[in-house]
């Protein structure tokens, strides 16, 4: 499920459909209408029971999946394209054919595609020849009110459908999905995505996509301008989380654990850069023990990963070249920092901003932010920004299109993934 479709989203969804088909938001389920179909349910609670079950299978999850496989992920998006399946029976391919946009998985843009859709739907129904379907007109002219207030993420309630005024039940209005935990993976950021975004920061980083396991530089980018270590395949620092990363690798017992342990008390706390006993572990145990190896992949997953995809779905991002910029903002700079987002106005997309618009100025405030920077050494990584500029003109919002050239080297997904990001799941 697409982390925006949230169980709220999706009963305030349904409540609007019921609003268009009974004229109530609860749903008639006894209701006959002889070009509606049969609803009848007065007296037996496992008819309402059977209906919710039908309509979910029969109309909610083909129109999802027919969402999720094209590359949308906003709830107006599915209500409007949850009506054509419920009124239409699905994304009628003569209606397509009537403009020109694409749909978000082949480059689209998603708010154009929905407007462009809507409108060809809505004349489509008034010039029909059928007078009931041209009756029906109310329900387009609810979606384009929507899309003219730009509520994306319906979270201005209520909806008007059908002389109706649709919110959400008492229990859930205090916004819809805001009480949800987000899942565990967008449908977009698959695993084959995930990769792909990592191999990116590991060329960033090491200038090779596989990542260099054994990489140790040196920078002045310590506390005060002084010294560091610099290790792993996408570079963690001496005086931030390297203690932490030793301690995962010793806990496994790595052959080079018992050595290391005089030195756990050590890190972070007095300066190793310049112990070469020290620097040369780092090296063996990245060369020579498999371990080491598996310990830093689950290193970077739950340090740097998982709280740059936290921020991400909380926050309302959804496509891949967004996670991809979140993500180097966690590694290169240990978060999204705040005096960034202040330098710009367009909200973050839970707060019912344009996600392509947030990515673009954040993107945009960062390399100036780093081109100008004090230090030569953060002005020298504009390369990174640079990439990130490239893609948003290129309008790569999926990163399906590669390679990605990243720091001098071109990066792809392993062979065994290039049937195209996603389609390994």
């Amino acid at each position: 499920m697409s982390q925006l479709i949230t169980p709220s989203i999706k009963t305030l969804v349904q409540r609007v459909l019921n609003a268009a088909e009974t004229g109530t938001a609860d749903g008639k389920y006894d209701d006959v209408s002889i070009f509606a179909g049969v609803r009848s349910a007065k007296e037996d609670a496992l008819m309402k029971e059977t209906q919710d079950e039908f309509f979910d299978k029969a109309c909610w999850a083909p129109a999802f999946k027919w969402f999720t496989e094209h590359g949308f992920t906003l709830p107006l998006s599915m209500l409007v394209i949850y009506d054509s399946f419920f009124h239409s029976g699905g994304i009628h391919p003569f209606l397509r054919n009537k403009f020109a946009e694409p749909v978000p998985a082949k480059g689209g843009d998603e708010k154009n595609w929905i407007r462009q859709y809507t409108k060809a739907r809505h004349e489509w129904l008034a010039g029909h020849s059928e007078r009931i379907l041209r009756k029906t007109i109310y329900r387009t002219n609810c979606y384009l009110s929507e899309i003219e207030r730009d509520n994306w993420h319906l979270a201005a309630l209520p909806i008007s459908m059908n002389g109706i005024a649709v919110d959400l039940p008492a229990a859930l209005r205090k916004r819809p999905g805001a009480s949800e935990e987000p899942p565990a993976v967008s449908h977009l950021i698959t695993p084959p995505i995930k990769t792909l975004v990592q191999r990116v920061l590991n060329a960033a980083e090491t200038g090779t996509a596989d990542g260099k396991y054994h990489d140790i530089s040196i920078f002045a980018d310590g506390k005060g301008g002084t010294r560091q270590i610099t290790y792993g395949k996408s570079q963690t620092t001496e005086q931030g989380h390297l203690g932490k990363l030793i301690r995962m690798y010793c806990e496994k017992g790595g052959a080079f654990a018992a050595q290391f342990g005089a030195y756990l008390p050590l890190i972070g706390t007095k300066p190793l850069v310049d112990d070469s006993h020290f620097k040369n572990l780092l090296v063996r145990a990245a060369k020579e023990d498999p371990l080491m190896k598996e310990a830093q992949d689950e290193f970077f997953d739950k340090v740097y990963w998982t709280p740059a995809f936290k921020w991400f779905t909380e926050h309302g991002f959804t496509l891949p070249l967004s996670m991809l910029i979140i993500y180097d903002s966690f590694i290169h700079s240990g978060s999204i920092l705040p005096f960034l987002r202040k330098s710009f106005g367009e909200s973050v997309p839970a707060e019912g901003g344009d996600e392509k618009k947030w990515i673009g100025q954040y993107a945009n405030a960062r390399h100036e932010w780093l081109a100008g920077h004090s230090k030569p050494i953060l002005r020298k990584t504009i390369y990174r920004t640079n990439c990130y500029l490239g893609e948003i003109e290129r309008k790569n919002w999926h990163l399906t299109a590669l390679p990605i050239r990243m720091n001098g080297i071109a990066v792809h997904l392993p062979p065994a993934l290039r049937e195209g990001p996603g389609a390994i799941v």
